[in-house]
């Protein structure tokens, strides 16, 4: 059988890998204020990132020939097989074998040697962002209570 569209499992685990890195930084890293985070091209530059590397797994288990296998049963639909490693992709990037002592920090020996510094790198400019939407936003919500009140009291 030809497949017509044999980039689609790509395309497929991109955006699983990006949804699921999506959903990490709703409900783990900014739980209460994700939706002051107005850059979203930050946003967008942390999900294509994980996207990409959906994208690289997939990518290797075609190329070795691997198979999925989920409860002893070998997993031969390629877009089944895109989602599951879309899935585990998040999972997968964070891995690290061994943290070897380097200075006052551990660095992480394993293909989040990799991924950190990217990582931190796209954070640490959302974290700046988050921060600066939250100081407007709480100074914005001060003004208007303190409006309130005083318009209470005539």
């Amino acid at each position: 059988m030809v497949d017509l569209f044999p980039f689609l499992p790509y395309l497929l685990a991109f955006t699983v890998a990006a949804v699921v890195a999506h959903l990490e930084l709703i409900f783990t890293l900014y739980p209460n204020t994700h939706f002051l985070i107005k850059n979203r091209m930050l946003k967008c530059y942390y999900l294509a990132f994980y996207g990409v590397i959906g994208v690289a797994f997939y990518w290797l288990l075609i190329f070795t020939g691997a198979s999925v296998t989920l409860q002893d049963k070998i997993v031969e639909n390629p877009y089944i097989q895109a989602v599951i490693v879309g899935f585990i992709s998040k999972g997968i990037s964070d891995l690290s074998l061994f943290k070897m002592p380097f200075g006052d920090n551990a660095q992480p020996i394993g293909i989040k040697t990799i991924t950190e510094p990217i990582q931190k790198s796209i954070l640490i400019k959302i974290d700046q962002e988050e921060s600066n939407s939250l100081e407007k936003f709480l100074k914005d919500f001060g003004k208007r209570s303190f409006d309130r009140v005083f318009i209470n009291q005539r």
